[in-house]
């Protein structure tokens, strides 16, 4: 499997009301998604991996890391079950080979999954303080919707 990915940086909305928050949060993603950045990046990497300089981008992507405190990433998965040697496929571990905090979401055959990685020894990171307050919020949303 390949993907053809990019990463735009962005600072999240720090707004306390959820639905305020979810608001603006769907406008930031709605103006990413309808901006050139990630064109023009996903142009510029080409052009770079065909003139042979594909340790620039790998040093650039480096050093782009470095000035986040999180990458969040959705992957869309596979519809139906997978099966590997006769057996099916439970479920996928995911994560980016990378240093940051990661939260993933990944859908595989009906579900959705939720994978937070993060390297204990860099920083001060509590990768079960992040997924403590995403449970609590989505049982915050829950109860919001169902009454």
């Amino acid at each position: 499997l390949y993907n053809h990915f990019v990463m735009p940086s962005m600072e999240l909305p720090d707004v306390e009301d959820r639905t305020k928050r979810l608001a603006a949060v769907r406008a930031l993603m709605t103006d990413i998604k309808t901006s050139n950045v990630a064109a023009c990046v996903a142009a510029l990497a080409t052009c770079l991996e065909r003139v042979g300089l594909d340790v620039a981008i790998g040093d650039a992507q480096l050093r782009l890391f470095t000035k986040h405190s999180l990458i969040y990433s959705n992957v869309p998965g596979f519809d139906d079950a997978v099966y590997f040697a006769g057996r099916k496929v439970d479920d996928f571990g995911l994560f980016f080979p990378n240093f940051q905090t990661q939260c993933i979401f990944f859908s595989y055959d009906g579900h959705l999954a939720l994978h937070i990685s993060a390297d204990a020894t860099c920083g001060e990171h509590d990768p079960f303080a992040i997924f403590d307050r995403f449970t609590a919020e989505v049982d915050a949303w829950a109860s919001h919707v169902s009454n």
